[in-house]
């Protein structure tokens, strides 16, 4: 005990998601910031696959997914096709595809980098619109 190497988390080899501490841990290794919202609360920060930069949290009872990467195509967890879109700012792009009753996927972009915004626990669509819009305000 003490010694300080002995206290470090063993690596763990193949995993494709890396913990990080912080919103700036993604400025120093991806060249971009995103962070949860005012007021999130259980917010955890990782970088999936080196390259998206990935931020869970939970706002007014609901659980959301925020990722950002310089990558193309939906990189988000959330797959499938919309059964419903409606644009929601034209300045960023941003569209809110409706996936299921309960799955909701935002995507906009600024910048070279895309975003997307996710809850799989059907979180009222003004709830989800609300977030988004604090969000790309907020890069």
């Amino acid at each position: 005990a003490g010694d300080s190497e002995r206290d470090e988390p063993p690596l763990m080899v193949g995993s494709p998601f890396e913990d990080v501490q912080s919103a700036a841990d993604f400025e120093e290794k991806l060249g971009f910031v995103i962070d949860a919202p005012e007021g999130a609360e259980n917010v955890t920060y990782c970088i999936y696959d080196g390259e998206i930069a990935c931020v869970d949290f939970t706002l007014d009872g609901h659980e959301y997914t925020y990722e950002a990467s310089k990558l193309d195509g939906n990189f988000s967890r959330a797959d499938g096709e919309a059964i419903g879109s409606v644009s929601l700012n034209a300045k960023y792009d941003a569209t809110l595809d409706r996936l299921s009753p309960d799955v909701w996927r935002v995507h906009w972009s600024k910048d070279g980098v895309s975003y997307y915004l996710t809850n799989f626990d059907g979180a009222e669509e003004s709830a989800i619109t609300g977030v988004a819009d604090t969000l790309m305000e907020s890069n």
